[in-house]
Formats: structure tokens, sequence, C-alpha cells
């Protein structure tokens, strides 16, 4: 999208952002439903979660090339229609309705992953490059507020309130998703511009950094999800004996870190060297972040491994938190990627299907260890060594191999540069600006 006077129509980043809050509340409650004799979950919470993610090892990649070739604000009501359905089946769900459960957790997958893609597509295609950083970072630090809420809520709540309220919250995605459309409508016509191309194409033209970018991405959303897995019961046994509620809450803080921190993060990676009216260039690149995130990751679980001091498990919380914010921020590279292929849904969609396949396998593989009685301790070592894998692939994901300031991703149109210089010079803006700042941009 050009940038040209352009204005940030605020109204529809912020009913993007809150699409993706029922979704993001709903998808940790079986991590953080307290278990009793009196309320027991249906299903074991690894399967609830790979029930969850499983389906959309597939689902995404169709779903894309749909929000391509037809209105992706259509396509999102459908979707989070999808989340309001799943949700209501597992809030009418029984000691016995573990079917109901079963089928609640795919339908609840399949929407709010798709409604991820139809953000991120929706949000890249009405805003221009100098922004978008800043608005996808804005878009997904407004959504993980439903994952703080459900960190804080939803231990304190019977099974049966606990799952009205993630209803209703899927209910608010709904209407969000209502509000885009009328408000996109007038700004987009009835089908997307985009290409529409086969998948096979599509893979073609992916970069082999593009490919190392997304498995560093998926090591570290494994530990991601493998802790939301296991931080009940590994931080009772380890640091709060006899409390899970206590230990089910301490998630608060990376989740509540990285909602602070997402636009932060995002806006320190915002292309704004691009507009010539900038008075600064980015103070890091997306590369320098993906870096510094696996770094975080491997630091964090290294002392959950290895301590059992409440101060020290603050410090790895708390560093758990700044990656969480610089992962979450990473997705810029991908729309960096999606919107120099010409196809955004697509390899929004392909890019979500690999993590997907994260998602899913990452439960199944704790579940099987669990039933070889491997500790706690022992799963946290491994997500120690995703961390350092992800670091590995980081460093193969740089452009030609190299830590470079000029990062492709911040690279700027000399000639956009030279015609906004021109207005400038007419308007005898000059004395406002600092003339080193100037011939940095035209460099």
């Amino acid at each position: 999208m050009a940038d040209s006077a352009y204005k940030p129509d605020w109204t529809l980043l912020l009913l993007s952002s809150l699409i993706l809050f029922g979704p993001y509340y709903t998808y940790d409650l079986p991590g953080l439903l307290t278990e009793s004799a009196d309320a027991p979950l249906s299903l074991p919470r690894g399967v609830l979660y790979a029930l969850y993610s499983l389906p959309n090892i597939i689902t995404p990649a169709p779903l894309g090339r749909m929000l391509d070739a037809y209105n992706p604000e259509r396509v999102a009501i459908a979707l989070a229609a999808l989340t309001v359905a799943g949700q209501g089946l597992c809030t009418l769900e029984t000691r016995t309705g573990w079917k109901r459960m079963a089928v609640g957790r795919v339908l609840l997958g399949v929407g709010g992953e798709g409604l991820g893609v139809a953000q991120s597509h929706i949000t890249t295609s009405h805003t221009p490059a100098t922004h978008l950083s800043l608005f996808l970072s804005l878009n997904l630090s407004l959504a993980r507020l439903g994952t703080v809420s459900t960190d804080l809520l939803t231990p304190t709540l019977p099974h049966s309130t606990a799952n009205i309220v993630a209803f209703l919250t899927c209910v608010i995605s709904l209407l969000c998703t209502m509000g885009i459309y009328t408000r996109a409508s007038a700004q987009r016509g009835a089908t997307s511009n985009e290409r529409n191309i086969g998948m096979k194409e599509l893979l073609q033209t992916m970069s082999k950094e593009f490919w190392f970018l997304c498995l560093a991405m998926c090591c570290l959303y494994a530990t991601i999800t493998g802790f939301a897995t296991i931080h009940t019961p590994f931080l009772t046994e380890r640091y709060f004996r006899e409390k899970p509620t206590t230990a089910a809450q301490q998630t608060y803080l990376p989740d509540t870190l990285s909602t602070v921190l997402t636009p932060v993060f995002g806006y320190l990676l915002s292309c704004a060297s691009a507009s010539a009216t900038a008075r600064f260039r980015p103070m890091i690149t997306p590369h320098q972040l993906l870096l510094a995130t696996t770094i975080l990751f491997t630091g964090s679980h290294a002392l959950l491994t290895t301590t059992s001091s409440h101060a020290l498990l603050y410090t790895s919380l708390f560093l758990l938190g700044v990656g969480y914010a610089g992962l979450v921020s990473l997705w810029t590279l991908i729309a960096h990627h999606a919107d120099n292929s010409g196809c955004i849904g697509s390899v929004f969609g392909l890019t979500t299907t690999l993590m997907n396949a994260t998602l899913s396998l990452t439960p199944l593989a704790l579940a099987a260890m669990s039933s070889f009685s491997v500790s706690y301790t022992t799963i946290e070592f491994g997500f120690t060594l995703l961390g350092a894998a992800a670091l590995i692939f980081a460093v193969l994901s740089l452009p030609k191999g190299k830590l470079k300031s000029s990062d492709p991703y911040l690279a700027v149109d000399r000639e956009e540069v030279e015609v906004e210089l021109d207005r400038m010079v007419d308007r005898e803006e000059w004395k406002s600006i600092r003339l080193d700042t100037v011939a940095s941009f035209a460099s």
C-alpha cells in the first residue's frame, strides 16, 4: 500500500486487534483449568491442545489462498463464527461430553488460526511498509490481552463459568469482524487484487532465508506451547508445592510483559526511514531482534532448568516475556516476504501452517514423554536445546550470512525519498530537519 499522506485508521486497527481476543483467551483454557475430582477435564490437556492445533497443519494454507481470491473481511466473519460455535460446544460440555469438547476445540482451532491469517492480511493490505511493523505489533499486543486475562481469571473460576466467559470473548471477536467489514468495504473492492498462484509455484519463489526464519520461529513456538502445557505442574512441583492455582497464574508476568513490549519493539522496528520526514532510523533491525530473541529463550529456559530460587524464577519469566514480545514482533519479517511475493494471504497461511504443525506435535511429544515418566526438569532442558537450535537457524536466515545494519527489510525507495525531499523544499521545511539525517536518507 502506498504511504503518501497516509493517515492511520485507528478504528480499523482497534477492531482488527480485537478479533483475536477471543481465540487468544480460549487457547490456553486447558492448561489453566484447575483439575479436581469434582471437576475433571473431559480429555487430557495435551489432547485438547492438539485438537486445537492439529487441523491447522492443513487449513491455513488454503484459507490464505481464499483470502487472496475473495473479500478477506467476509472470510474473517465466517472464521469468527466458527470460533463462537466451537467455544459454544465447549461451554455446553459435561463430564460425559468429551465428543462435544473435541469437536469444539477443532472448530476453535480452525476459526482462531484462520482469523490470525485474516488479521495479518487485512492489516498488511491497509498499511504502508513504513507503518507495518508498528501496526502488526499493536495488533498482536492488544490480542495478547486475551492471554493475560485468561491467565488471571481462569484459575479462579469454576469450569462452567470459565467456559461461559470464554464464549463471550469469542462473541466480541465476531462483532469486531463485522465492524471491520463495514468499515473496510468503503476502502476496498468486493474482491482482493492480490496474486493467486498455485502452492507449488509459491514454494519455489520463497528464498532459503525465509525457510530458515520459519524453522527458527517453529523452535521458539515449540518452547512457548510446551511451557504453556506443563507450566502448572512444573511450577507446582518445583516452586509452589500444594499451590496449583498460584503456579497457574505465574505466566501472567511473561504474558503481560509481551503485551506491553510488543508495540515498543514494533515502533523500534518501524521502517520510519522510508519517510523523508522521519527524524530517526530504526534502532534495531528485525534480524538483530531475531538473534536477541533466540538468546533470551535459551537463557530463560536454562535458568528454569538449573535453579529452584524464586528470585531466578521471576528473572526467567521476565526474560521469557521480553522474548515473547520479540517473537511476536518478528511476524514483520513474514509480512515483508508476503508483501514481496504479492500473495499476502498465501504466505501468511503457509507460515501459520508450519507454526501450527509445531503447536500440534509439541503437546503430543510431551504426552509421550509423560507416559515414560520423563521429569519436568528434563523437558525444560529440551526447551533449552530448542532455543539453541533456533539461534542456529536465525544465523542461517541472515541476508548473505551476515548481520548488517542495512537489513533488506529496511530498504529505502530512493525515488520516493527524492520526491518527498523536493516537496519539503517547496514548503521550506529544511530548517526543521537535521542535515545529517537528510544526508543519510539521500545516500
